[in-house]
C-alpha cells in the first residue's frame, strides 16, 4: 500500500509538490506503506539533489516525524538514513537530522546499535566522522554480542572505516571481546575474508596476530 506522498517522497525533485500533497491530505504524513515506512523515511532513498530540501519540508510540516520508528525493524529515521550509504545525499540528510535533534546520535536500535555502530559496518568513514563529531564518546561504546565499532567494521571489510577508527583510538583495532577475539579474529573468521584486507588490518594492529581467543 503506497499513497501519492510515499511515491513523491521516493522519486520527486519538487519541494512544491511535496508541500501541496501535505496540504491536501495532512494525515498522509504519518501513513505507512507495506514495509511500515512513513513518507518521511522514504526520502532517504531519494537521490535527487532536491531531496535534502524535501526532507526539511517534511520536518517543517511535522517535526515529530524524526522520532517515529519503523514498526518492523524498530529503526528511527536516523538509522534508516545511515543504512542508505549509497545515496549521494546521505551526509546532507544526516546533517539535517542531527541539527534538528542532537540526541539522535546516541539513540540505539532495538539491538543496541548506536548510529556510529551502524555506520561502522554499513556506511562510510565520512558518516562515521560526522557522528563522532557529535558524540566523541560513542566510538568507544561496545554492543553486547557484537562488540566494538572496529569488530563490526572488520567483519564487513571496511578498511577506510578501520583507518579512521585508528586515527581516533588505535587501541580499538586490537581490542578483544569477551571471548578474546580481536577485530582481526573476526575478519579471518569471515567467509569472504581476503589476504589483502587481512594484511592491511595487521598493519593497523600488528599485536593482534599473537592474541589468543578462547571459547
Amino acid at each position: 500500500m503506497e499513497i501519492p506522498l510515499h511515491l513523491a517522497a521516493l522519486h520527486s525533485n519538487s519541494v512544491a509538490l511535496i508541500e501541496k500533497l501535505i496540504q491536501i491530505h495532512p494525515p498522509a504524513l504519518r501513513m505507512r506503506n507495506n514495509d511500515t515506512f512513513t513518507p518521511f523515511t522514504l526520502v532517504f532513498q531519494n537521490t535527487s539533489p532536491m531531496a535534502p530540501k524535501i526532507l526539511r519540508a517534511f520536518l517543517q510540516a511535522d517535526p515529530e516525524l524524526i522520532e517515529i520508528r519503523n514498526e518492523k525493524a524498530l529503526d528511527l529515521p536516523i538509522h534508516c538514513c545511515i543504512r542508505r550509504s549509497g545515496n549521494p545525499n546521505v551526509l546532507a540528510f544526516l546533517s539535517i537530522l542531527l541539527e534538528t535533534n542532537h540526541d539522535l546520535v546516541n539513540s540505539p536500535t532495538c539491538h543496541g546499535f548506536l548510529p556510529i555502530h551502524l555506520a561502522s559496518f554499513c556506511s562510510t568513514a565520512e558518516v562515521m566522522q560526522m557522528l563522532y563529531n557529535y558524540s566523541p564518546s560513542s566510538i568507544n561504546v561496545n554492543v553486547p554480542c557484537f562488540d566494538s565499532v572496529a569488530h563490526l567494521a572488520a567483519c564487513r571489510k571496511k578498511l577506510n572505516i578501520l583507518n579512521y577508527i585508528h586515527t581516533i583510538n588505535p587501541e580499538l583495532i586490537v581490542m578483544t571481546d569477551n571471548k578474546c577475539r580481536t577485530p582481526l579474529s573476526w575478519a579471518v573468521a569471515s567467509r569472504d575474508s581476503d589476504c589483502d584486507f587481512i594484511k592491511a588490518l595487521c598493519v593497523l594492529g600488528p599485536t593482534a596476530i599473537s592474541k589468543v581467543q578462547f571459547y
